[in-house]
Order: C-alpha cells, then structure tokens, then sequence
C-alpha cells in the first residue's frame, strides 16, 4: 500500500491541511518547501502534508525532482474539498462529546431542552466547571464571573475543547493508575 493510497483512505488529516491548500492556490504553484518556510514546518510533516494535498486531487502528482508542481483545482472547488473535510472534523468533535457525556454520569451531558443560538446545535452542561457550552461553536455559553477564588471559574481553559482535552488526559491518567494498582496487587498476592 502506497502512502498516497494510505492518505487517501485516511480522515485524519494534518490540522493545516486547509492553510496548505489556499497557499498552493494562492501561489498557484505547489512545493513542499513553500510549505515548509511559510509554516515553519519540518521536512516530514510538509511532505505528508503534500501527500494528502495530491491525494484529495488538489494538486498533480510529482513530475519532475526540484519543480513546483501543478494546482488542479480553482478557489470554488477548493472550498468544496475543505467544506467536505469540515463536515468529518464536525462529526469526530461531536462523536468525542457524546463519549464525554457517556462516561461523566452525574457531573454533565446534554441539555435537551436547549439549542445554541448561533448554530443551532445542542448544548452540554460541563460539570467539573459547572458551565454550559456548544461542542460545535467551541464556546463557552457563560463568561467567567471574574472572581479569583470561585472553583467553577478560576481554573475553567478559555475554550471547551481545551477543557476536553483535560478530561480525556484525567481518565487517561485515572485508567493507568487503576491498571498500574492491579498489576502491583497482584505481585504483593503471590
């Protein structure tokens, strides 16, 4: 299997992909070392990034060693590419707040009964900051209270998802700890 083919059939795609490709169309050109000096890239992560750029058809495949290479796509189309891949990172974001409103219990979860106002969507109770939010704005429904001392405020990151990320990093590290704990037991047992 090809890495382009790996690429192809891969949803996961770099975080700037999309900048990548308005560069490419922007300079109507593409090289992995534009991506490079504008982003301020390594050498791999620039070619991977390439490699997804010819495998979503945005530009042609490598012709000639040490030439640009040719863009296929005009902005209209592009913006189709990145609007597709918008829809997937939507629906990963919303898969890993449902789990995160599965496995919280009593702390947080859904409210059924409201609708975020700029996109429509549901809206989540985070309980750990006692503070409502909308998985897909990536906002916050509440501003800080301002108070240094207030527990719900003082330590609650500037968007949901950082926030998400802490969670997961705490079960993560609560996971180990019970694993490490049953592994340890078992030693002093025999």
């Amino acid at each position: 299997m090809s890495k382009i083919t790996k690429t192809e059939n891969s949803n996961n795609r770099d975080p700037m992909f999309a900048e990548a490709a308005r560069l490419m169309l922007a300079e109507n050109r593409g090289s992995t070392s534009s991506i490079q000096r504008k982003f301020g890239l390594g050498y791999a992560r620039a070619g991977r990034i390439m490699d997804e750029l010819v495998a979503a058809g945005i530009v042609a495949p490598l012709e000639v060693i040490g030439k640009p290479r040719k863009v296929l796509v005009d902005e209209r189309e592009l913006e189709v590419i990145l609007e597709k891949q918008g829809k997937r990172n939507r629906k990963k974001v919303y898969k890993r707040w449902q789990k995160y409103a599965e496995t919280c219990e009593n702390e947080g979860g859904w409210l059924l009964d409201q609708k975020c106002d700029k996109c429509g969507g549901g809206i989540m109770l985070f309980g750990e900051y006692d503070a409502e939010l909308c998985p897909i704005c990536n906002e916050w429904k509440a501003k800080k209270c301002g108070d240094p001392k207030c527990r719900f405020c003082s330590d609650r990151p500037e968007t949901p998802s950082e926030a998400l990320l802490i969670y997961e990093a705490k079960q993560k590290l609560k996971h180990k700890k019970k694993f490490f704990f049953k592994i340890a037991a078992k030693r002093y047992i025999v």
